[in-house]
């Protein structure tokens, strides 16, 4: 008896930790050059209220950039690639060596969803308001 008691207290400590330090990765708002963002990672809005990432529909194989509440109740609020659905989970978003902010696939050409033209660094933030905002400078494009 004493030994199963200490096997739950194990466990029950190993998840909270588990549970901590993966709400403190999956708190990251912003990605940056070289980052980059598959389908089993998220941004979550500062304020935790919305996040980003990869959402497959139930019964499918397709998978989509999306935003949703954190608490997922409602589904997405938003789709980026809705008319080029990914064919699988592949899907990365990451903002290349030259400046472009893009989903790669391992079954098809990259999606560009913003492309640098002076080279210069670029940052994609999922804003407190929900909005995907990519920035250069003092140059701001936002998605939703």
């Amino acid at each position: 008896m004493q030994m199963q008691k200490a096997v739950s207290i194990t466990i029950t400590i190993f998840l909270v930790i588990f549970y901590h330090s993966v709400s403190i990765v999956s708190s990251v708002d912003t990605l940056k050059q070289g980052d980059r963002l598959n389908s089993f990672e998220y941004l979550v809005s500062a304020n935790r209220v919305f996040t980003l990432g990869f959402y497959s529909p139930q019964n499918t194989n397709r998978s989509y950039l999306g935003i949703w509440f954190k608490d997922n109740t409602y589904g997405p609020i938003w789709l980026c690639n809705r008319d080029k659905p990914i064919t699988d989970n592949s899907g990365v978003l990451t903002i290349s060596s030259t400046m472009k902010l893009i989903i790669n696939t391992s079954g098809g050409d990259p999606i560009d969803l913003y492309a640098n033209e002076n080279g210069k660094n670029i940052t994609a933030t999922l804003l407190n308001s929900g909005k995907f905002r990519s920035e250069r400078d003092e140059q701001k494009w936002s998605w939703r």
